[in-house]
């Protein structure tokens, strides 16, 4: 699809950013999905602490009274991972074109001289690390960045458990996590 894109509009960066928004309007259902069952889940809340006190020492009663609870309400206590599970094999996909495509190699797009490259503007060899760089990467930079004023900018749950409020609070730094992980990637990635 992105060969195919990259020859319609006779560009590589453009053909990115096309299959992008064609990728997040593909998922926006499932991200819908996703957004409407951790909606519901904080709903269940209050409900799911009380019968976590109440059934604390039997588990398997516990479980069959949560499962209850979820069909009454229509929740799906799997829903929010979906949408990951979609996307993972898509975002493999474009790792490996954009690692191994001899089309994209030398292929820029505004600063970035090569997709298939991070996107470095500064690099400094580090000797005694043998041969590591020390390197100014600006995309994962404006990713981190980005994605921390977003996840911060959201209000916590109200009345939330402590389970769920740790699960928020893991969830406002995964942004950050991944663009560590992401910062020696290829740029067009």
């Amino acid at each position: 699809v992105l060969d195919l894109l990259a020859r319609v509009v006779q560009h590589y960066g453009v053909a990115v950013i096309i299959l992008t928004i064609l990728i997040k309007a593909a998922l926006y259902r499932t991200t819908f999905k996703q957004q409407e069952s951790m909606l519901k889940m904080q709903k269940v809340a209050p409900e799911l602490k009380y019968l976590q006190e109440q059934y604390k020492n039997n588990k398997q009663m516990l479980a069959q009274k949560q499962m209850e609870l979820f069909k009454k309400h229509g929740v799906n206590p799997l829903g929010g991972c979906l949408p990951i599970f979609i996307q993972l094999p898509i975002f493999i996909a474009l790792f490996q074109a954009f690692s191994h495509s001899a089309d994209l190699r030398g292929t820029s797009f505004l600063w970035i001289p090569d997709l298939t490259l991070p996107d470095q503007l500064v690099g400094v060899p580090i000797s005694f690390l043998g041969g590591w760089v020390l390197s100014l990467n600006p995309l994962p930079i404006l990713y981190i960045l980005v994605s921390a004023w977003m996840s911060f900018s959201q209000t916590p749950p109200t009345n939330a458990d402590p389970q769920q409020e740790m699960m928020y609070k893991m969830m406002r730094w995964l942004p950050i996590i991944f663009g560590v992980i992401f910062y020696n990637m290829p740029s067009g990635l």
